[in-house]
């Protein structure tokens, strides 16, 4: 399955700890096509992304369980926020990752 390591902290709504936290885990990327994907939002302010921040989708469930291996307090900030659940995804922008295999 294709991964992305995150190098750099990605942006977001999320304080700076929590956005820190991603920096040098692997995430799968997620199965579900592309042109299945409904409208990007913040997920607290629930703003739509402009669309020019293209990123790499990946399953939160799995972005979450990667994060309570080396971050658990980042991790459970998403989970008491009700993220990381089975359905929702993440998007990762591209310049703060880069593919792996």
């Amino acid at each position: 399955m294709p991964k992305i390591l995150v190098t750099s902290t990605p942006s977001g709504e999320a304080p700076d700890w929590v956005r820190e936290a991603w920096v040098g885990l692997k995430l799968p990327l997620s199965r579900i096509p592309e042109e299945e994907y409904g409208l990007t939002v913040g997920p607290f302010s629930r703003r739509p992304v402009p669309e020019e921040q293209d990123g790499y989708r990946v399953d939160s469930d799995a972005a979450v369980d990667a994060l309570r291996g080396s971050q658990p307090n980042a991790a459970e900030w998403w989970i008491t926020r009700g993220y990381g659940l089975p359905g929702s995804i993440f998007v990762f922008g591209r310049q703060f990752c880069e593919p792996v295999s």
